[in-house]
């Protein structure tokens, strides 16, 4: 039995139908999350890849530069490649608990903007953080080319 035979009914929709209409039902909190993760999985995979070990490692409450700036970066390419809510990818970056929320990850993503802003005029234009620049074009290739983001799982999504 194929439960999605209509294209433009998302799994989220379908759930929503199906489930009384009850979004605060557990199977519905729990198919929220698998769908949020599938999602994500495409850019921590190409994190992964660049950085040469899993993201997750980082997605703690520790402090230390390398920890946020790696939060900060998937931060920054979910909300970029994605349709996710600042909420969702605060659950994603907190493993499903609630170690951070929307404006962690509103400050991340302002914060890596900051580091790859462009600056000076015509002939001397140049990424503030080079190194930060040169690692988010090189993630964003991976994903274009190797990562297929499987956008409609999550639009309509709270």
């Amino acid at each position: 039995m194929q439960i999605f035979t209509n294209p433009k009914l998302t799994a989220m929709t379908f759930l929503k139908r199906h489930l009384d209409g009850s979004t605060q039902n557990t199977y519905y909190k729990r198919y929220r999350q698998l769908v949020i993760t599938h999602a994500a999985r495409p850019v921590l995979k190409a994190m992964e890849h660049e950085l040469g070990k899993n993201p997750s490692w980082a997605f703690c409450s520790d402090q230390r530069q390398e920890y946020v700036r790696v939060r900060y970066l998937a931060c920054y390419l979910l909300k970029k490649h994605t349709d996710m809510s600042l909420r969702q990818i605060a659950s994603i970056i907190s493993g499903g608990v609630d170690l951070f929320d929307h404006s962690t990850v509103s400050h991340g993503i302002v914060a890596i903007q900051n580091k790859i802003a462009i600056i000076g005029n015509n002939g001397n234009s140049r990424p503030v953080c080079k190194e930060t620049y040169n690692l988010i074009e090189r993630i964003n290739h991976e994903i274009k080319n190797d990562y297929k983001l499987p956008q409609s799982l999550i639009n309509n999504q709270s």
